[in-house]
């Protein structure tokens, strides 16, 4: 189960048809997928894709799954999994679209750990702060092997040639100007204004809620650097921020 290789897709409650108009999907605008016909679904994919896995040779069977390399055994297990209800877990997304797209925002545009979590780095043992998911999200510390640490690091680099990021459909590349002016213009909507690329400061702002610019000490006025100083020299204390 260390294993753990998924997808996050946001997947649009419509789409548009052949005569290039804007669809909606079937039922009303609080769910995309009847939960029951997902299930049916991903049972009917999965399992097609495995019999051709056992067909071409593909896969492993040793150990106690050495039993179904006999073609009578493997067809038994097959409508066994067939003639099984499967469960698929649908509920709302967090607390809105906002907080998803910032969720997947940290799988896409982050590292797999923090440098402000790692709090101690000796020549054998990395030691890092984590949330304990199974205890309430409590705030833990954890001290591991080098070695170790690096092969959890190295779980979370992409395969060579992997996109992190893929559009399909009306968003992909080679369509997407052509088939928003048609979905907007069906829509009635307006095109968004470009507002350019955003600063490091406007990010951080918008990820984590604080103002950079604002000075530290008294909380109020622009910070504007005027100087720097060496690492072995103090600044000096007073705030002399800009209203």
């Amino acid at each position: 189960m260390l294993y753990h290789p998924h997808l996050h897709c946001i997947v649009p409650a419509g789409g548009i048809d052949t005569r290039q108009q804007w669809k909606k999907s079937k039922g009303n605008s609080d769910f995309l997928f009847y939960t029951p016909n997902v299930a049916r679904k991903f049972r009917g994919k999965f399992l097609f894709h495995l019999h051709e896995l056992y067909k071409s040779k593909q896969l492993d069977l040793n150990g106690k799954a050495g039993l179904y390399k006999q073609k009578k055994q493997w067809y038994k297990l097959k409508d066994q999994l067939y003639n099984t209800n499967w469960v698929v877990h649908c509920k709302e997304p967090f607390k809105g679209p906002e907080t998803v797209l910032e969720y997947l925002g940290r799988y896409t545009h982050k590292i797999a750990i923090s440098n402000y979590r790692i709090k101690k780095i000796t020549t054998t043992h990395v030691g890092f702060t984590y949330l304990d998911r199974n205890d309430g999200d409590k705030k833990k510390y954890l001290e591991i092997p080098g070695e170790k640490f690096i092969r959890r690091f190295l779980c979370h680099i992409v395969p060579y040639r992997f996109v992190r990021i893929r559009h399909y459909g009306f968003l992909s590349t080679r369509v997407k100007k052509e088939c928003l002016k048609s979905i907007r213009k069906t829509l009635k909507a307006k095109k968004p204004e470009k507002n350019g690329k955003l600063l490091c400061r406007d990010v951080i702002l918008l990820v984590y809620g604080k103002d950079i610019n604002i000075c530290s000490t008294c909380k109020q006025g622009v910070l504007l650097t005027y100087g720097h100083w060496s690492k072995n020299k103090e600044p000096p204390a007073r705030c002399s921020s800009v209203a």
